[in-house]
């Protein structure tokens, strides 16, 4: 179901008469980037997965209030998140490959050597002081070459949303001779599969990171 859709259906159930149920209004709240003072989430763990959708949890920078997104649609290895007002963030493996709606947008992210990210596997081979190059395009330029290092840092277990998680730690190390941009990543990575549960990005300089916490995980 694209956005568009998922934005129609829940606007569809009032029109029609029908009573919402406590569901569709939470699908509606989840959707908007309206925040906590607490610096917690908007919606609790039981209300998270309630909902049948993919959630992502968003902050920008590393401190202050998150925000969910709710994924809107699959194309191909992209994932679409979006919120009612109009922000939406792509990834791919679990990284940062495009965004609508910020301060500065990223509009894409191209690898031309394989990403880390998706050359991960717990039963593979080790991804320590894997190197990649990838372009990026903003608004303002295009083709810009970002060069990338990965350093396996340790496991750690994290929480997200009341839930513990057992985790690989990451550093990505980025570096932008035309930008003279350098840059560090960080991943948490699923011990079981090739999910990226937490990350702290740097997608673009002079902008804040993303931070995003995989609330509620795709369903295959």
């Amino acid at each position: 179901m694209s956005r568009r859709q998922l934005l129609i259906a829940l606007g569809g159930a009032g029109l029609a008469g029908c009573a919402q149920t406590p569901s569709l209004n939470l699908i509606g709240e989840t959707m908007s980037a309206t925040m906590r003072s607490s610096g917690g989430y908007p919606r609790t763990r039981a209300e998270v997965d309630a909902l049948p959708y993919a959630q992502m949890g968003i902050r920008l920078g590393t401190r202050g209030d998150h925000g969910i997104l709710v994924l809107s649609e699959i194309a191909g290895s992209e994932l679409r998140w979006v919120s009612a007002n109009q922000v939406m963030v792509a990834t791919r493996f679990g990284r940062i490959v495009k965004t609508v709606g910020l301060q500065e947008d990223l509009r894409s992210a191209r690898f031309f050597t394989p990403d880390a990210l998706a050359a991960y596997s717990p039963e593979g081979p080790s991804i320590d002081g894997y190197a990649s190059r990838y372009l990026v395009d903003t608004g303002k330029a295009f083709g810009i070459e970002v060069e990338s290092r990965i350093k396996v840092d340790r496991r750690e277990t994290i929480e997200i949303l009341g839930q513990n998680i057992d985790t690989l730690k990451v550093i990505e190390r980025i570096r932008c001779d035309r930008w003279r941009w350098e840059a560090s990543n960080t991943y948490w990575l699923s011990l079981k599969s090739s999910l990226v549960w937490k990350s702290q990005q740097h997608y673009l300089p002079d902008q804040r990171p993303l931070e995003l916490d995989l609330l509620k995980r795709v369903s295959v």
